[in-house]
């Protein structure tokens, strides 16, 4: 296990369990918030959290990318931090959105529990592509340490 498997792991179980995960919301996303705390990890405070957002996008299962913002300093920071390459990062991002259907917005209309089972589906879908980017070749095993039951 690598160290920024365990430190986006950690954070993403940490922001879950404090409702800090969620669909639609650039700086609560699961990438959102690994790159917040890759950000305080390495004492990152010129870079605009949510500055990946304009680079790509995951809106009805549809990733768009946006090149003109691979080569800007700000994405450039916002990768280093993460220890993740852009494609990496891609993947996280998509892995929630596409695994997730509550957004930020629509909350106030769903339960609790709807809420929990629909970040808890996004959290486990990007622990099994970290597990993959990462090598860790059953998942599942490493999964059920999250298991909501």
């Amino acid at each position: 296990m690598t160290t920024r498997f365990k430190n986006a792991v950690d954070s993403l179980v940490s922001d879950f369990f404090k409702d800090e995960l969620t669909k639609g919301s650039c700086s609560k996303c699961a990438l959102g918030r690994i790159v917040a705390h890759s950000f305080n990890q390495n004492n990152i405070t010129d870079v605009p959290v949510d500055f990946w957002k304009e680079a790509f996008v995951t809106s009805e299962r549809i990733q768009t990318v946006n090149i003109k913002y691979f080569d800007h300093e700000f994405l450039l920071k916002t990768v280093e931090s993460t220890q993740y390459s852009i494609e990496e990062m891609m993947r996280i991002e998509y892995a929630f959105e596409s695994n997730t259907q509550i957004s930020w917005d629509l909350m106030a209309n769903k339960s609790s529990n709807e809420i929990l089972k629909d970040r808890y589906n996004g959290l486990m879908a990007v622990v099994e592509i970290l597990c993959e980017i990462d090598g860790i070749e059953n998942a599942t095993d490493f999964k059920q340490m999250f298991s909501l039951q």
